[in-house]
């Protein structure tokens, strides 16, 4: 949101960043997705987008999911699942 606010310059680098990994996937959202997001806010209160990006992740069967949220950690392993958080802020420089 952040960049869409700020101008199309900080919109250009945001995007440009994201398209740097070759390994990341666009994914839309299902009615799978909708659903498991929907459980997941009920059952955590976790706010809609982090439930969405979570359920996206739950349901693709993806190994790690990388934020920059330091609550996410617990909050994924109150869900029960087997998913690794990466945090950011956690990952050493120049790795």
């Amino acid at each position: 949101m952040r960049p869409f606010r700020t101008g199309a310059s900080a919109l250009a680098t945001a995007e440009g960043f994201l398209r740097h990994f070759a390994d990341m996937d666009l994914v839309d959202v299902s009615y799978d997705i909708a659903r498991e997001a929907a459980r997941i806010r009920a059952s955590t209160g976790i706010l809609t987008p982090d439930a969405i990006i979570l359920a996206t992740g739950f349901v693709s069967r993806v190994d790690t999911i990388v934020t920059n949220d330091r609550a996410w950690p617990a909050q994924v392993a109150s869900l029960h699942r087997d998913l690794r958080v990466c945090v950011l802020g956690d990952v050493p420089a120049g790795r």
